[in-house]
């Protein structure tokens, strides 16, 4: 056994104090050229029109750059970082556990596409309902986004130093990363670094 260490950078304590003036924003191609700390500072220069033009290309295109979109929906006005257990969770969850699975989906999509497209959380939920209800294009609408927005943050960094944090836009994500990495949290606690801030998390690795 051994204790390791794995960096998220959380966008709402970050503080962004360099400028990214004159250099390319990244991109879902090159994200693996800069430091998260370029893509970190890249977020003061998107705004919510960047993330209604990259959502309006995904609904007319199938695809877009997940990585912009997932960071530039910080800069809307449906952006919580904290809000990651708003009532439509509990409200989707009461619905399937009665079996109104139906319902449940209608109400995890007026979610999705009316307060926030980039919630991995609710794109996983949508994607189990619509396995229960046979309903195979919904169930590869879902996956494709949770995947694609799961690898936007994967290709933020390794976790493994702040200058290769996960880069997550709120606490729920945090959670779904240390999901997937198997990461059972023994403490955590915040680190300063550079003019960042992280959230450092200890985990024993066995």
């Amino acid at each position: 056994m051994r204790a390791v260490f794995i960096c998220i950078a959380l966008l709402l304590i970050i503080s962004c104090s360099n400028s990214l003036q004159g250099q390319q924003m990244p991109t879902d191609s090159t994200v693996n050229n800069f430091s998260n700390y370029h893509i970190i500072d890249s977020v003061k220069k998107l705004t919510a029109n960047d993330f209604g033009q990259l959502f309006n290309t995904l609904l007319s295109t199938g695809t877009t750059d997940y990585l912009m979109l997932h960071l530039s929906y910080t800069r809307t006005e449906d952006y919580s970082a904290l809000n990651y257990t708003s009532g439509y969770f509990d409200r989707v969850d009461s619905l399937a556990k009665i079996k109104k699975y139906k319902e449940a989906l209608a109400l995890a999509d007026t979610f999705i596409f009316h307060t926030n497209p980039v919630s991995i959380r609710m794109h996983v939920s949508a994607l189990k309902l619509a396995e229960i209800l046979k309903d195979s294009i919904r169930v590869m609408l879902s996956s494709v986004m949770a995947e694609n927005l799961t690898r936007a943050i994967f290709a933020t960094g390794d976790g493994k130093s702040p200058e290769r944090a996960f880069i997550v836009i709120d606490v729920g994500e945090e959670y779904w990363i240390m999901s997937i990495l198997d990461i059972n949290m023994e403490t955590q606690s915040l680190v300063r670094k550079d003019g960042h801030e992280f959230d450092m998390i200890e985990y024993t690795d066995s």
